[in-house]
């Protein structure tokens, strides 16, 4: 039949094991009964109603199965809902309580529960404006590379590496570079911006140089190094971030051998 069939009332006894099988639309105009106590319904506000009566504890379960697929296989996409709450799982045969692998839940209070504990983002952030939104976590590592202000050190480095986290635009990048220097340069030893894992976000406040950078947790001179500044007041701009003190004064005099390690939190761009 190629037309429109318009049905009141459709109902499915269980003793029967056959399939109705339809090739045209079908309208549903009041209450479709497929068990005793599960219907489908339309409103004029809801396109689709799907109810289960009895009691509140019940868990009520909309399956969707690949071809092949059995009840209770990894393939089964299970959503529940109890007391409430809308649960995403598979396997089973009636949710997590039943046996199934629970995977997320959005709470009856609105509460959305990794119960799985993970949360991916794409490889490639797709950036929002909106403040509130969360567009990006990254975790990974990077290679430091060092210099001087001024006259160039001859080195070899003996080991170096670096991780990072990112949250958003906010970056905290470790590092650690052990070197072998035979020529020391002169001015200040400093790690080079271009190797941090992300280009910094432009950001110029004025008389910003030295308010912001990160923190040295280890270096081979006898000097007091404990912090790193920009040597720009827009990160965006700066080439190096300087070994310095928390004043801002060049406390370092070229490179020395040894290990230099710390630090350092940005706004990625």
């Amino acid at each position: 039949m190629a037309g429109t069939i318009v049905v009141d009332r459709l109902e499915s006894d269980a003793s029967y094991a056959s399939s109705i099988n339809i090739a045209s639309p079908v309208i549903i105009s009041n209450t479709t009964t497929f068990r005793s106590n599960s219907t489908i319904s339309t409103t004029a506000a809801e396109s689709l109603r799907l109810h289960r009566s009895g009691s509140s504890s019940q868990i009520s379960s909309v399956v969707m199965e690949d071809g092949g697929s059995s009840v209770g296989t990894a393939n089964t996409v299970r959503l529940s809902t109890s007391l409430g709450a809308l649960s995403i799982s598979t396997g089973g045969t009636g949710g997590s309580s039943t046996g199934g692998t629970e995977y997320a839940r959005v709470e009856a209070n609105g509460v959305f529960n990794l119960v799985s504990g993970q949360l991916r983002f794409p490889a490639s952030q797709n950036a929002s404006s909106d403040a509130n939104t969360l567009d990006d976590y990254e975790e990974g590592s990077w290679t430091p590379s060092l210099m001087t202000g001024s006259s160039q050190p001859t080195f070899t480095y003996t080991n170096r590496g670096g991780t990072y986290v990112k949250i958003g635009r906010q970056v905290i990048a470790w590092f650690y570079a052990e070197v072998s220097v035979s020529s020391a340069g002169s001015a200040q030893a400093a790690v080079v911006a271009s190797t941090l894992p992300f280009a910094p976000r432009s950001n110029s406040l004025t008389n910003a140089n030295g308010t912001r950078g990160g923190f040295v947790t280890q270096n081979p001179q006898s000097l007091n190094n404990n912090a790193l500044i920009w040597n720009n007041d827009n990160p965006a701009s700066a080439d190096v971030l300087y070994f310095t003190t928390l004043t801002g004064g060049s406390t370092t005099s070229g490179l020395a051998s040894g290990k230099y390690a710390g630090y350092v939190i940005y706004e990625a761009n």
